[in-house]
């Protein structure tokens, strides 16, 4: 990704979230309320923050979209709503899951995007580098590293292969988030469902490559009589 400056009153995260956020409303705008999740240290006590080990939790994070809303307008809302979740992330994800199926009698998950945000500062000359484990329990996880760098993001993906059986997929998702951002950055007070999804390339690959069948054929015959001399030239086939 390329250097992106922070936005007034809006956090790091909040303006990378955005960006998500954008893209998942704009390739399902049928359904105003978009979830994901997002991971909380949940050390909220002094011997919490001192003790080593895995407090870490995660919430659902639901923020409800407009096609009339400014980007400015969703920033606001994601960071009015983070710190309305932080309230609760004491309380499992799992009890959360398990009540909402009982209470809405659904199946599945609350969300099936994650987005990571990491910016812990390392206090020494070392560089940290993100390693997958090689699973993840939702299909699609986006994590943000701005630990070693103050000016530079960089975006690690883990994904699920039996849902994107091709890397090529994730590559496109990719190019499309760096390229809402740009727009973001252009100017906040810009209609969501004036953001455009899809790069000048793939757009031009889609509307202009992938419709180019312009073939010649003789113009001074009918169709049927074109059928006709096919059909004797390929007899043998359907």
């Amino acid at each position: 990704m390329k250097e992106y400056c922070r936005k007034e009153n809006v956090t790091e995260a909040g303006f990378l979230e955005t960006v998500l956020y954008m893209y998942l409303f704009r390739i399902n705008s049928d359904n105003s309320k978009v979830t994901i999740g997002i991971p909380v240290l949940n050390r909220t006590k002094t011997f919490e923050k001192r003790t080593a080990g895995m407090f870490i939790s995660t919430l659902p994070l639901t923020v409800n979209m407009a096609e009339d809303n400014t980007i400015k307008q969703v920033m606001e809302d994601i960071t009015n709503t983070h710190i309305q979740v932080f309230r609760h992330q004491k309380y499992p994800y799992s009890f959360i899951l398990k009540e909402v199926r009982e209470k809405q009698e659904i199946e599945g998950n609350l969300y099936n995007v994650m987005f990571s945000f990491q910016n812990a500062r390392v206090n020494s000359e070392a560089e940290t580098e993100w390693y997958s484990n090689g699973y993840n329990e939702v299909p699609f996880t986006l994590h943000v590293d701005n630990r070693d760098k103050e000016d530079t993001y960089i975006l690690t993906v883990d994904y699920q292969v039996e849902v994107f059986r091709q890397s090529k997929e994730i590559e496109l998702i990719l190019d499309r988030l760096e390229y809402i951002a740009e727009q973001i950055l252009e100017d906040d007070s810009v209609l969501v469902k004036n953001i455009s999804i899809l790069p000048e390339v793939e757009e031009k690959r889609i509307l202009c490559d992938f419709n180019n069948t312009a073939m010649d054929y003789p113009r001074d015959k009918c169709v049927h009589e074109l059928f006709m001399e096919q059909a004797e030239r390929t007899q043998d086939k359907v």
